[in-house]
């Protein structure tokens, strides 16, 4: 099998959205398909499968549409949890008139979750499969040894877990109701967290807070029994560790990606902690069994249907735009993902605030 993958293999050394040998086993993989968009026809009905990650990248957009109507596979791979704001409340996507994922241009799309599955097949006219993106880290924590818990809980979100300042006051209303509670207890507790105006609140609470954003998650959560967290990818490691996971649910909106408790701003949150610190048997086994629809069980190419026949229905001249029409995306995808993944810490946040301006 023949697979085509829109993206640079640079960008997907940084994002880590599938394994080649996992996800694609015995396929011929060729990257920065993008690059090639003024590419006759014949140069893409040699592959046998168009797969792409970026959904607000018009020219893969631009790209499948044209090889669905060449009858070749194309698929779209998430990257993580169906987060609902994230879905329809994107303030980057609401500026450019888009709904993350609506429509997909792909005839399948890789999801995580039978829910979801089931979701975008009732929107769209396409064919869902089971896929668990590699950076959600599941894998990792196969045959680990669980260390001695030091910690009876971990505060931690999103990098970003607000899209506009009405959210950001009330998600952080009740993260700071959290942390002071987790004071109150008789509890050891760390926290993870990367927006700077949450930890200065937290430090005016307590100041000598651990705040544990230097070790991978893996680490991390190596030595607590309980996570606390916004909807976010990082749930499925904690549940693979048999960790109690609380989602912090601050929107009024559906959650596709369950978990074994939650706290929002009208439970007993007191009740919910001690609850954690000595978990049901029930509440972890249900944890498990969301773990469980989460995690594909064949390769991406194993779902796939490959039988139908590539029937090419465009003319050469016609089927990509002017040879006169330079397109600039795909080098600017290039650039950003080396200086993601090359640059020193501090130059790269200074370089995800230029770009925000511009995207």
């Amino acid at each position: 099998m023949k697979v085509l993958i829109l993206e640079s293999e640079l960008h997907h050394c940084r994002s880590r959205v599938f394994d080649i040998n996992k996800h694609f086993p015995d396929a011929d993989i060729d990257y920065s398909g993008n690059f090639c968009l003024k590419k006759n026809i014949s140069f893409f009905l040699q592959y046998d499968l168009i797969v792409s990650t970026v959904y607000t990248s018009p020219t893969s957009n631009y790209i499948v549409s044209k090889c669905r109507q060449l009858g070749i596979k194309t698929l779209l791979l998430s990257d993580g949890i169906i987060e609902w704001e994230n879905l329809y409340n994107n303030q980057f996507l609401l500026q450019k008139r888009m709904k993350l994922y609506s429509p997909v241009y792909h005839e399948y799309f890789a999801v995580m979750g039978k829910l979801e599955g089931i979701y975008f097949e009732t929107i769209n006219t396409i064919k869902c499969v089971s896929f668990t993106p590699s950076r959600v880290g599941v894998d990792k924590f196969k045959d680990k040894e669980v260390m001695n818990t030091r910690f009876d809980f971990l505060l931690t979100s999103a990098n970003r877990i607000y899209l506009n300042e009405k959210e950001k006051i009330e998600s952080f209303e009740i993260y700071i109701n959290i942390f002071k509670t987790l004071c109150d207890m008789d509890v050891s507790f760390k926290i993870r967290i990367f927006d700077e105006d949450l930890i200065n609140e937290f430090r005016q609470i307590k100041a000598d807070i651990l705040n544990d954003i230097d070790s991978t998650f893996e680490d991390c959560i190596s030595n607590v029994s309980g996570v606390l967290t916004g909807p976010s990818s990082i749930v499925f490691p904690a549940m693979y560790r048999n960790i109690a996971v609380a989602q912090i649910l601050y929107r009024n909106s559906p959650v596709f990606t369950q978990t074994g408790w939650y706290v929002n701003s009208i439970n007993s949150l007191r009740d919910t902690l001690e609850s954690m610190l000595e978990p049901d048997r029930e509440r972890l086994a249900f944890q498990h069994s969301v773990l469980v629809d989460h995690i594909e069980s064949k390769s991406l190419t194993e779902q796939l249907n490959f039988d139908e026949n590539k029937i090419p229905i465009y003319n050469e001249k016609d089927f990509f735009s002017s040879k006169y029409v330079f397109n600039l995306e795909p080098y600017f995808r290039y650039v950003d993902d080396f200086l993601k993944l090359y640059s020193p810490k501090a130059f790269v946040k200074w370089w995800k605030k230029v770009i925000s301006k511009y995207r």
